[in-house]
């Protein structure tokens, strides 16, 4: 049986709801049945009595084993599987049910017919209550229970038992059309739900990816100046609270302006995302961050670093942008006609009234003395 998947979300939730009346059907049917016999112990064959009993027990406790082994399995699996077994094992306690019409009478006191009856039309209302997400199940616990009491009472020749007969027949009737409508106003209900969910999970997806949006360069495809303020600051307070070490590099392409200038501003876009390439090749834990500054600048953040592992660091961009050989015919940095960085490095442990300012400064300071110094070159804080 070829499902879609809407369709399996559907049926797995009406084997949920069935499967979760299996406890209260076990315990309360065999307790039941346990009442009944007491009632009819005065008037029946013991050994018969007894034997319904066994029959009744083995039939409610046999559904046990299933429905754990439903709750424990590994996937969804083949949902018509599970829904055939339990309407299997509910349609077999339901006919133990229906014998009570042919084990326990003939019995000449009416009241137990009575009696018989109205249990029989208690039990169908509470499957219809129990079971109404299912029409297939609620059938197979209804129609057992109430089609053996209806011949009964008609072949019976009792006139009492053919007018009860009659209003059980009408009871029938009257159960399996209101049935249909409760059914479907539980799957409608419950498809209004799958595609509440998803509608709200496709909102998270869209909302997320908003946020990233506004946390990322459009053209680099690195984190924006509003988020390096936003982690700096973050990075910042940890660090200031945990008394650790953080390492700020500025980085800022040589001779940017000449290179726009010299190949116009579509192949400088093209440079900077090559240029963001590496940088995010090379930095990748977790916790660091690369972002666009601005223009052609660039900023690290990296927690928990020292100065020699951010110079490493800033070294190994460096190196990795000068082999890319990316022409730079216009450079000012001197024996060189290739695109080059430069770097500024501060490494601090920040005290309580360090600001994202500061450090910054720091760094921005350490930038322009590596330009000063004729580019293509690390200067680190001290």
């Amino acid at each position: 049986m070829s499902m879609t998947n809407q369709e399996r979300l559907l049926y797995n939730e009406q084997l949920k709801v069935v499967y979760g009346q299996t406890g209260l059907a076990v315990v309360g049917g065999f307790f039941v049945g346990v009442i009944f016999i007491r009632i009819f112990w005065d008037v029946t064959d013991h050994t018969i009595l007894l034997s319904w009993l066994a029959c009744l027990a083995i039939t409610c406790v046999i559904r046990l084993p299933v429905y754990f082994s439903y709750t424990h399995r590994q996937d969804d699996g083949d949902v018509v599987f599970w829904s055939n077994l339990f309407t299997l094992f509910s349609f077999t306690n339901a006919v133990v049910w229906g014998s009570v019409w042919l084990v326990f009478f003939p019995i000449e006191d009416p009241i137990y017919p009575l009696i018989a009856a109205l249990w029989a039309i208690g039990f169908a209302s509470s499957s219809v209550s129990a079971y109404s997400i299912s029409v297939k199940v609620t059938l197979s616990v209804f129609l057992p229970v109430m089609l053996p009491a209806i011949l009964y009472l008609f072949l019976s020749g009792s006139e009492v038992n053919i007018y009860l007969g009659s209003a059980m027949s009408i009871y029938i009737a009257v159960i399996i059309r209101a049935i249909l409508p409760v059914n479907r106003s539980m799957l409608t209900a419950i498809r209004l739900n799958f595609e509440k969910e998803k509608e709200i999970e496709e909102r998270i997806k869209v909302e997320n990816k908003l946020q990233l949006l506004s946390l990322q360069d459009p053209l680099t495809g690195l984190s924006n100046r509003r988020h390096l303020d936003e982690v700096l600051s973050s990075e910042l307070r940890r660090a200031q609270r945990e008394s650790s070490e953080l390492s700020l590099i500025m980085i800022d392409i040589d001779s940017f302006k000449m290179y726009n200038d010299t190949y116009g501003h579509q192949q400088g876009d093209t440079c900077l995302k090559q240029v963001c390439a590496v940088i995010q090749q090379t930095v990748h834990r977790p916790g660091d961050l690369a972002a666009r500054y601005g223009g052609e600048e660039f900023a690290l953040v990296l927690p928990n670093t020292k100065t020699e592992s951010a110079s490493l660091i800033a070294a190994s961009i460096r190196e990795k942008l000068f082999d890319q050989n990316i022409t730079h015919s216009s450079t000012d940095v001197e024996g060189v006609d290739r695109v080059t960085i430069s770097a500024g490095i501060v490494t601090i442990k920040p005290e309580p009234g360090t600001t994202v300012f500061d450090i910054v400064q720091l760094a921005d300071d350490a930038l322009y003395n590596a330009k000063a110094n004729g580019r293509n070159t690390i200067v680190t804080s001290s």
